[in-house]
């Protein structure tokens, strides 16, 4: 599993020793959270991760840092534990993330922080983002909160309806990731834009806990939300939202059984499975099976590992999804060429 390993990436020229840290943030951050998540609106809590920083500012930030990487190793923990209880000894797991908020968020800032020289120049990028970022975000509750929605094909299904909102939140704010392509959104000088994908990693982050924890207790009610129970656009829109419950793999495992036998009988999509699985499979054993997660490599987009590398066509056309080529084709066009090197 890839940890943050903030001891190592931002305080390399500190010796720290190592000691086993509780996961109850120091009194430093522990100030900063309010309701269990941690304040992005002040950022002082990163002081001590610049050069001019005092003694005292150092040393909340060293603490700080301990208690980032305890709680990317409690997780790690926590989630081979999970899978393990599942029949599972997983040799990838690249990453599982941090699902408590003050360490997810801890982490994406103080990354981040990493490319400004100082304190000042840092605040006033973050400044800058932020306040685009809440107009942004007050635009999306706006539009979600007051605009109607109730398409008629529903019929009344309050499962289907529930599923369905729970999905315009989280893509609106995907969607303001693509504001770093030309034409997509405000202009921001290159710090700027560090900031602001900072802010819509947490708000993402925190909408799709908010989802996984709702479709958890909704498949522990009712079972998964099949064609037949809540209609397709519903049946997508909950498989979108375990697609993206990327910070608990365990979750993903049960969601891919429970769909795997209604894939069989047609009661859920066979390209959100397939997709499913072979993001949850990356994650757990290194490989995938239908090739519908690709990388750059040598100036080309390839697949990524393979189960097996013959009939993938096959197996890609099972589950209603075009050639490999065309799809790699069709990737490159969306979002250009690979590099050359």
């Amino acid at each position: 599993m890839r940890r943050l390993l903030l001891l190592g990436a931002l305080a390399a020229s500190i010796a720290v020793p190592a000691a086993a840290q509780p996961l109850d943030p120091p009194s430093a951050i522990a100030v900063h959270v309010r309701d269990g998540l941690l304040d992005t609106t002040d950022l002082s809590w990163l002081k001590g991760a610049f050069s001019r920083a005092t003694t005292a500012e150092k040393a909340d930030w060293i603490a700080a840092l301990r208690w980032a990487d305890a709680c990317s190793a409690a997780r790690e923990r926590e989630v081979r534990a999970e899978l393990r209880a599942m029949g599972v000894e997983s040799v990838a797991l690249p990453h599982a993330g941090d699902n408590d908020d003050r360490c997810f968020t801890f982490g994406v800032f103080a990354l981040r922080a990493r490319a400004f020289a100082d304190w000042a120049s840092f605040d006033a990028a973050a400044r800058a983002a932020r306040t685009r970022w809440e107009i942004f975000a007050h635009g999306v509750r706006l539009g979600a909160e007051s605009v109607p929605f109730e398409p008629g094909w529903v019929n009344g299904n309050a499962e289907a309806m529930k599923l369905l909102r729970a999905v315009v939140r989280e893509q609106a704010y995907r969607r303001a990731f693509s504001w770093r392509m030309p034409g997509q959104g405000p202009v921001q000088t290159d710090p700027e834009w560090a900031l602001l994908e900072a802010y819509i990693s947490v708000a993402v982050g925190r909408e799709d806990h908010r989802n996984t924890e709702m479709l958890k207790a909704l498949i522990a009610e009712k079972g998964w939300p099949s064609i037949p129970r809540v209609g397709a656009p519903a049946s997508n829109a909950a498989w979108l939202l375990a697609q993206h419950a990327d910070l608990d793999p365990a979750f993903q495992l049960k969601v891919l059984r429970l769909m795997e036998p209604l894939s069989a009988r047609g009661e859920v999509s066979r390209s959100d499975y397939a997709y499913l699985y072979d993001r949850t499979m990356l994650k757990l054993s290194g490989k995938q099976r239908y090739a519908t997660q690709a990388h750059c490599e040598g100036g080309k987009r390839l697949p990524q590992l393979l189960e097996k590398h013959d009939a993938v066509d096959a197996r890609r056309a099972w589950a209603g999804l075009g050639p490999l080529a065309e799809y790699l084709a069709s990737l490159d066009a969306s979002f250009g060429p690979c590099p050359a090197n």
